[in-house]
C-alpha cells in the first residue's frame, strides 16, 4: 500500500507539467512553414514593423490572436481571430514584406487563465468590447460575438435580473482538459440583460454549449429587439414600416464616413474611411470631412497609446474640419453607433466627450447605478432617465436632435452633462404610443425652464448672423464669428486647427439672463465648447474641480458621501439644492452650508458657481441642518449678470441659532454710480449699468468685460455669538443692515 501512494505522488508532477500554463505568443519565420529560427517574437497587442532589409513568409501562434496585415493602413476589413489551445502553436503561411505594419491583437490574459468572459458589439471580436469578472444585473447589451478564457462556466441571460430566457455556455474540451484557455464564438447574435459565474440548470433556462466554431447553434428568440439588415425596427418612433438602410420617406440612409483630404478645407485628393480602425497612409492629410459621429486623432508613428485624444466630431450633415494628419503615422479613428444611425441602444461614458467607462442599455433596465459624463445615442428615439432604481426619483427625457427626428436617422451627442442613471426607459411617458419629442420642465411659478445656450454671431457686440449651441462640444465651422451671446455657465475658446493643447483655456462665462462675450473664433479652426451642468439647470448635483474656474481632476457628487477626501479650488451646482461640506470625513469638523443664488431659488432653476476658493471636502451631506454646539459657515455667492431684490435666504434654523437676514442688495436697481463685486458688465445702451437684459437679443444684450467671479459672501454663525453679515453689497446696503439692527436694539425700550 505504502508502495502504491508512493507511485501516485511520483506521477503528480508529471501530470502537471504536461499541462502547466504557457503564455501567448506569436512568432514570425523569415522561411515558409514556421522552420528555423524565428526572427521576433511578440506577447502582448501593439505593432510589429518589418525592417527595411528583412521580410517574413510565415508566423506561428498560441492562444487566441488577430495577426493583421496593414501595407495601406490598418483599417477593415478585419481578418478572423485565430485560436489554437495546443501549446505547440499553429503555424500559418502569410507573407509580410519589409517596412510593412502588422497589428497584432491579443484577446484575453496572458496565460488565459483569468475568470473573465468578453463580448462585442460586432462579428469576428471587432466593435466595442466589455468584459464581465463575475455576477452581474441590468447589464442590457447587445451581443455579436463573445470569448472567455478559464475553465468557467457562464450562465447568460436575456432578462437584466437574472430572468428570462438563459443560457450555459462552456468552455471548450481541450480547454477544460487544460484547466486554462480560450473558448471563442464569432458570430451570434444575442441579448445580454444579466450574467452569472457558474451554471444551474433550471426547467425554463435554454441550455447550448459554447463551441470554438464561428456560427453558434443557438436560434435566439423571436422576441429579441436585435436589429439587422432585413429586421424592421424595434421603435414607438420610426414607423413599422421602415427597414434599416432607408429613411422614413424611404429614401436610402448614408452610412456613416470620413473622409481625409491632402488639401485643407476638404480639398485635393481623398480616401473615405467608414469604421473604426487606424490606418496609416504615406501622404499627409490637412482636413477631414464627417458625415455622422466619429474621432479622429494622429498616433506618434505607430503608437497611439500616448496621443491626447481630440473630441468627437459630430456632423448631421458632412462637416470639414482642418486637421494635420502627418504621413506615415497612424491615424486613431473611432466611428459612434451604427452605420446607418438608427440602431435602438444609447451608450453613457464616465466622463466628458466620450472617454471612460461605458454602459449600453437597448431597452427598459430597473437597476442600473451608474454616473455618467457623456452620452450618445442613434436614431429617432428617446430615452427616460431616473436617478433611482425602479424607475423612481428625479427624471428627464433625453430626446433626438430635431434634424435626427425630422429624417428618422442620425446620432443625438452630449458631450459634457453629469448625471446619475438609477433605471432608464425607453421612451418619455408611461402611456402608449409615441414618446414625446420635447419635454419642456417648468419653474416653481408654472413658467417653462429656459435651456443654457450660446449663440455665436458675426460681428462683435453679438450682431449679425448667428448660430445656437445648445450642447458640448468640438464645431468647426467655414464662417468666422466674433462674440457670443451665453446663458448658463459656458467655456469657449477657439483652437488652431483642432489642437486645444497650447491654448490657455478662459475663464467660464457666467449669466444669469444672456450677456454678451466679445472674443473671436475664427473660420476653419475648432471651437472648444463645454457646457457646466444639465440644460435644465436642475439637476440635485455638486461638482467641485482641483483648479480655479472649473479646471483640473473633477469630483460630482450627488447624495450624501462620508468619504470624500478632496481639496477643491472651484465649484458649481444646480438647481434649489443646498449642501453641507465638511472638513472631516464622517460628517465631522468645521462645516459650510452652500445655498443656491438667490435668482436661483426664485425662480427655481439655475446655477451656483464659485471660481475661485481654497477648501476641503472630507464629507459632504445634502441640505443643511443646524444643530447646538455646531460651528457653520453659510456661504451663498452674488448674482454676476442680474440685480436681485432684497430678500431672505431660506436657510434652515433651530430656536437655538440666532435668525439672520442675509440682504443681498439695497434695492431693485443698481445705478452708475453703485460699486458691488460682482463682474464687470457694460451695456450697448448704458455701459456702466448692470442691467436685467429684459430688451432684444441684437440691441441690448449686456456686453460682458469680465467673466471672473468674486469672492462670494459668508456669514459665520457660531452658538452664543451674534451673527455677523460679510456682504459684497453696495454702502447703502450695509447702511439698510445697520439701521435694521437699530431699529431692533430699540424697539423693547419704545415698548
Amino acid at each position: 500500500m505504502g508502495q502504491f501512494n508512493t507511485a501516485i505522488y511520483f506521477l503528480m508532477p508529471l501530470v502537471t507539467s504536461v499541462y502547466s500554463q504557457q503564455n501567448q505568443f506569436v512568432q514570425f519565420f523569415a522561411t515558409e512553414g514556421c522552420t528555423g529560427e524565428f526572427g521576433v517574437q511578440q506577447n502582448e497587442t501593439g505593432y510589429q514593423v518589418v525592417g527595411a532589409d528583412v521580410t517574413y513568409a510565415s508566423f506561428k501562434l498560441y492562444g487566441l490572436w488577430r495577426v493583421h496585415l496593414c501595407p495601406a493602413g490598418c483599417v477593415p476589413p478585419f481578418p478572423s481571430p485565430i485560436l489554437e489551445n495546443s501549446m505547440n502553436g499553429i503555424c500559418t503561411n502569410q507573407e509580410f514584406p519589409s517596412l510593412s505594419v502588422i497589428q497584432l491583437t491579443r484577446f484575453g490574459n496572458d496565460d488565459q487563465s483569468a475568470k473573465s468572459i468578453s463580448f462585442f458589439t460586432s462579428t469576428e471580436l471587432t466593435g466595442d468590447e466589455i468584459a464581465y469578472t463575475g455576477d452581474l444585473s441590468g447589464i442590457n447589451r447587445n451581443y455579436n460575438s463573445y470569448f472567455f478564457t478559464g475553465a468557467n462556466r457562464w450562465t447568460l441571460f436575456e432578462g437584466g435580473n437574472f430572468n428570462g430566457t438563459s443560457k450555459c455556455v462552456s468552455p471548450s474540451e481541450d480547454v477544460v482538459t487544460n484547466g486554462f484557455g480560450a473558448t471563442y464564438v464569432g458570430n451570434e447574435i444575442g441579448v445580454l440583460g444579466s450574467i452569472r459565474e457558474g451554471c444551474e440548470e433550471q426547467s425554463t433556462a435554454t441550455t447550448t454549449q459554447a463551441t470554438t466554431t464561428t456560427m453558434a447553434t443557438t436560434t435566439m428568440p423571436t422576441t429579441t429587439t436585435i436589429d439587422t439588415t432585413t429586421a424592421t425596427m424595434p421603435t414607438t418612433t420610426i414607423p413599422t414600416t421602415t427597414t434599416i438602410g432607408t429613411t422614413t420617406t424611404g429614401a436610402p440612409i448614408p452610412p456613416q464616413y470620413v473622409t481625409l483630404y491632402a488639401d485643407e478645407n476638404c480639398e485635393g485628393a481623398a480616401v473615405q474611411v467608414t469604421s473604426s480602425g487606424a490606418p496609416m497612409f504615406p501622404m499627409a492629410h490637412l482636413s477631414f470631412e464627417a458625415f455622422g459621429l466619429w474621432r479622429l486623432h494622429p498616433c506618434a508613428g505607430v503608437d497611439c497609446t500616448n496621443a491626447p485624444l481630440q473630441a468627437p466630431t459630430l456632423g448631421q450633415s458632412p462637416v470639414c474640419v482642418n486637421r494635420i494628419l502627418p504621413a506615415n503615422n497612424m491615424i486613431a479613428i473611432t466611428r459612434f453607433g451604427d452605420p446607418e444611425q438608427t440602431r435602438k441602444f444609447v451608450v453613457f461614458y464616465s466622463t466628458p466627450e466620450l472617454n471612460g467607462t461605458m454602459v449600453t442599455y437597448a431597452q427598459d433596465t430597473e437597476v442600473v447605478d451608474f454616473e455618467y459624463g457623456s452620452y450618445f445615442f442613434n436614431g429617432d428615439h428617446s430615452w427616460t432617465i431616473f436617478e433611482e432604481n425602479s424607475y423612481q426619483g428625479s427624471s428627464v427625457c433625453i430626446t433626438p436632435d430635431e434634424e435626427v427626428s425630422n429624417r428618422g436617422y442620425g446620432l443625438t451627442y452630449e458631450a459634457n452633462l453629469v448625471g446619475k442613471i438609477g433605471s432608464i426607459r425607453e421612451g418619455c411617458e408611461a402611456t402608449t404610443g409615441s414618446p414625446q419629442t420635447t419635454v419642456v420642465p417648468t419653474t416653481t411659478t408654472g413658467a417653462p425652464i429656459v435651456n443654457q445656450n450660446v449663440i455665436l454671431y458675426t460681428d462683435a457686440g453679438c450682431q449679425g448672423e448667428s448660430v445656437t449651441l445648445t450642447g458640448s462640444g468640438g464645431p468647426t465651422f467655414p464662417t468666422s464669428y466674433s462674440s457670443f451671446a451665453a446663458f448658463g455657465l459656458w467655456r469657449l475658446y477657439s483652437c488652431p486647427g483642432a489642437d486645444c493643447s497650447a491654448v490657455q483655456a478662459p475663464a467660464p462665462t457666467y449669466a444669469y439672463e444672456a450677456v454678451c462675450v466679445d472674443r473671436s473664433l475664427p473660420s476653419g479652426n475648432m471651437i472648444a465648447v463645454s457646457r457646466f451642468g444639465d440644460p435644465d439647470q436642475i439637476s440635485k448635483v455638486i461638482t467641485f474641480y482641483s483648479t480655479p474656474e472649473l479646471s483640473g481632476a473633477v469630483v460630482s457628487i450627488r447624495a450624501d458621501n462620508e468619504a470624500v477626501n478632496f481639496e477643491y479650488r472651484s465649484y458649481f451646482y444646480t438647481g434649489r439644492h443646498s449642501w453641507t461640506v465638511f472638513e472631516g470625513p464622517n460628517y465631522t469638523g468645521e462645516s459650510t452650508c452652500l445655498v443656491p443664488e438667490q435668482m436661483v431659488d426664485d425662480r427655481g432653476y439655475g446655477v451656483s458657481y464659485v471660481a475661485n476658493e481654497v477648501g476641503t471636502v472630507g464629507s459632504i451631506r445634502e441640505g443643511c441642518t443646524f444643530v447646538t454646539g455646531s460651528t457653520t459657515t453659510i456661504t451663498t455667492t452674488a448674482p454676476t449678470t442680474t440685480t436681485l431684490t432684497t430678500t431672505t435666504t431660506p436657510i434652515p434654523t433651530t430656536s437655538t441659532i440666532s435668525t439672520t437676514t442675509l440682504v443681498t442688495t439695497s434695492a431693485s436697481t443698481v445705478s452708475s454710480s453703485t460699486t458691488t463685486t460682482t463682474d464687470t458688465i457694460t451695456s450697448t445702451t448704458e455701459p456702466t449699468t448692470i442691467s436685467t437684459n429684459t430688451t432684444t437679443t441684437n440691441a441690448t444684450i449686456p456686453t460682458s468685460t469680465s467673466t471672473m467671479r468674486t469672492t462670494p459672501r459668508t456669514i459665520p454663525t457660531t452658538t452664543g455669538e451674534p451673527t455677523t453679515v460679510e456682504a459684497s453689497t453696495p454702502d447703502s446696503a450695509a447702511f439698510y443692515v445697520a439701521n435694521v439692527w437699530l431699529v431692533l436694539l430699540c424697539l423693547p425700550l419704545y415698548l
